[in-house]
């Protein structure tokens, strides 16, 4: 019988360890982080079955005042896959414990992105979440990456990638580029006003910035720190990237380079070399972060000369729960994103 425990910060993190599906997104601290921005709460959980550890996430809530109900959001989780046969049944046991929990009990409507992984146990989950009655989120874009296998050689790994992405990587590997990779925090604050001036000149749109996972980094306990990777060239600092190691897939989460930077083809070396700090650790896979060949077809492009495979996760799932409140919430966040797009013009 599963059960749903409140473990204090340290505690949680020891049980977090283990598990190949854990991601920065399920962290106690960036989910702490996170929920004060958005105006919810964070409630870090573990699941036990007897006295077995079988998964944790960090869930995100928001209530509806003075009426209750509400919505209970998990990003990325929750996490349990440990590579053993019995993953599938833990996740349908985690399942039915988050439904009686949040959705039966708090009346919420519950609302999940899958942790990922391969092809296979995304398509497990499809299946589960399914047979669990949660229904597709039909209203929000699934999470779609570029998944590269990197334990592989370097001669491996090379072969896999785009004439020109080898091209550009041999360009900067000719170019004398310091490459300076930690986890202390002081290196991902030195990144702030670069990444926002890079991301300004570029256009791009992001939900959170250089300046949020500092914050995140300076909480975060030893062997759950982002790995930050930083150019220079001449002692002029020319790139930088921001990636999490965890379990087993190394995810990409922001970086960004100045005019030194593109010259020297920087950024193709900085994912070079964390690509090869993440296999020394014992690392399967490189999620890219993210990709959108619409709205953002460069990056598509060079994430994609990487050689991997193109896979979109499942969901997000929702499970609305009966009675009135689920049904005030929805129609609640429906004219929340009226206005929202309306203000957009």
């Amino acid at each position: 019988m599963c059960r749903l425990v409140h473990l204090d910060r340290e505690d949680w993190y020891a049980a977090a360890q283990g598990f190949l599906d854990l991601s920065y997104r399920q962290l106690w601290d960036y989910g702490a982080l996170l929920a004060d921005l958005r105006g919810a709460k964070s409630r870090p959980v573990v699941f036990f079955d007897r006295d077995t550890c079988i998964g944790v996430a960090d869930i995100r809530t928001k209530s509806i005042p003075g009426i209750g109900g509400g919505l209970a959001f998990i990003s990325f989780g929750p996490v349990c896959r440990t590579g053993n046969p019995n993953d599938s049944q833990n996740l349908k046991a985690i399942l039915n414990c988050l439904v009686e929990e949040f959705a039966k009990k708090e009346s919420m409507v519950l609302r999940i992105q899958p942790s990922f992984g391969d092809r296979e146990w995304i398509e497990k989950q499809e299946s589960i979440f399914r047979e669990a009655g949660f229904k597709l989120q039909s209203n929000t874009r699934a999470y779609r990456t570029i998944q590269v296998p990197i334990q592989k050689t370097d001669d491996e790994l090379r072969a896999t990638l785009s004439k020109r992405w080898r091209r550009h990587l041999n360009q900067s590997l000719r170019k004398h580029i310091e490459v300076r990779c930690e986890v202390s925090a002081q290196p991902l604050s030195s990144m702030i006003e670069f990444h926002q001036e890079f991301i300004e000149k570029k256009g791009f749109q992001t939900d959170l910035g250089a300046d949020f996972y500092s914050k995140v980094q300076e909480r975060l306990p030893e062997g759950f720190r982002f790995l930050v990777s930083l150019a220079y060239v001449d002692g002029k600092l020319a790139a930088g990237n921001v990636e999490s190691l965890l379990g087993d897939t190394m995810v990409y989460i922001l970086g960004g380079r100045n005019e030194l930077g593109t010259q020297t083809q920087a950024s193709y070396l900085l994912h070079w070399k964390a690509i090869q700090t993440a296999r020394e650790q014992g690392l399967r896979w490189y999620d890219t972060g993210g990709i959108d060949p619409d709205e953002n077809p460069g990056v598509y492009t060079f994430k994609q000369g990487l050689g991997g495979e193109d896979l979109t996760t499942s969901g997000p799932w929702e499970l609305i729960p009966g009675g009135f409140k689920g049904r005030i919430f929805k129609g609640l966040e429906t004219l929340y994103r009226i206005k929202r797009n309306l203000m957009r013009g």
